[in-house]
């Protein structure tokens, strides 16, 4: 099979406190693996982050947006990546 690549790129965002944000990218196969990671750990579903493949698209949806959420995020299809930062204010 040919490398993942990652279409569509993530894209900083600006969110108030509170708010919800949902970071989306695409991938070249359906089929794609990713990692989601803030701040180079990697992140798993919870009650405030919720994780879902659709297709080709791959998003990261934060609920409830704190200080704490702030920082660099990245989507890691194993053969290439996209990183965006998240800016709560």
């Amino acid at each position: 099979e040919p490398p993942v690549k990652i279409t569509c790129l993530l894209r900083d965002m600006t969110v108030e406190e509170k708010d919800k944000v949902t970071l989306e990218c695409e991938v070249s196969r359906p089929n794609a693996e990713v990692k989601w990671l803030k701040d180079g750990l990697e992140l798993r579903p919870s009650k405030k982050i919720t994780i879902i493949s659709q297709g080709n698209k791959r998003n990261l949806t934060i609920h409830k947006c704190d200080y704490d959420d702030k920082g660099t995020y990245v989507c890691d299809a194993g053969d290439d990546k996209s990183s965006a930062q998240l800016t709560v204010r």
